[in-house]
C-alpha cells in the first residue's frame, strides 16, 4: 500500500480500532507481486477508480480513506469487494525460443534485461496503451514513463515495489 500524509482531511479524528493517531491517510494505490521460479513474476496494482466530480466537473480519483486495515485497497480486493478500483497488472512476457528467455517489448526505452523491468496495462484493456512504463538502462539506473491516469506518485510507488520485492530462484 502507498499512502499520501499530506492529504489528511481531519487530523484530530480518532475512532476506536484504528491504526496510528488516528489521522487519516489518503489511499493512493496498492501493489501485489507474486514470485514463481518456473515463470516470471505477476503484479496486480490497485488504484482509485476515476470519477467525474460533481462539483467541478473534473474527472478525479475516488478518494480512498480507510479507517482499519480491512478496508484497505489490497484487503476489499482479497475479500472481493472491488467498488472504486481500478485494476491494473503487468503486461506478461512472451517466451522467446531464440534467446532462451521471457522478452517485452519497451519501444527502445529499456536496455537491459531486468525481472524487475514491466508494462503496467488495465486489466480490462490489456492490448491498450501502457500505463506505466519501467526498466533497467544500466547496472544500477531505471526510466520510467507515465501516462494518464496513473499519477508520477503513484507510478514511483509502484517502481519501488518492483525494485524492493526480491525475486525467486
Amino acid at each position: 500500500m502507498f499512502s499520501d500524509p499530506t492529504k489528511n482531511k481531519n487530523k484530530n479524528h480518532s475512532k476506536k480500532g484504528s491504526k496510528g493517531n488516528g489521522a487519516l491517510r489518503r489511499q493512493l494505490g496498492a501493489v501485489e507481486i507474486s514470485n514463481s521460479k518456473d515463470k516470471p513474476r505477476s503484479m496486480i496494482v490497485l488504484l482509485p477508480e476515476m470519477r467525474k466530480s460533481s462539483d467541478t466537473g473534473n474527472v478525479e480519483p475516488v478518494v480512498w480513506q480507510p479507517w482499519h486495515e480491512k478496508e484497505e485497497m489490497l484487503a476489499c480486493w482479497h475479500a472481493g469487494h472491488f467498488e472504486h478500483m481500478s485494476f491494473w497488472e503487468n503486461k506478461k512476457p512472451q517466451y522467446d525460443e531464440d534467446l532462451g528467455a521471457y522478452t517485452l517489448d519497451f519501444d527502445g526505452r529499456v536496455t537491459m534485461a531486468s525481472s524487475k523491468n514491466f508494462l503496467m496495462v488495465s486489466s480490462h484493456d490489456i492490448r491498450g496503451s501502457v500505463g506505466v512504463r519501467f526498466g533497467r538502462v544500466e547496472d544500477s539506473q531505471f526510466v520510467m514513463d507515465v501516462s494518464w491516469p496513473c499519477s508520477p506518485l503513484q507510478a514511483m510507488g509502484v517502481a519501488l515495489a518492483s525494485v524492493l520485492t526480491k525475486t525467486t530462484g
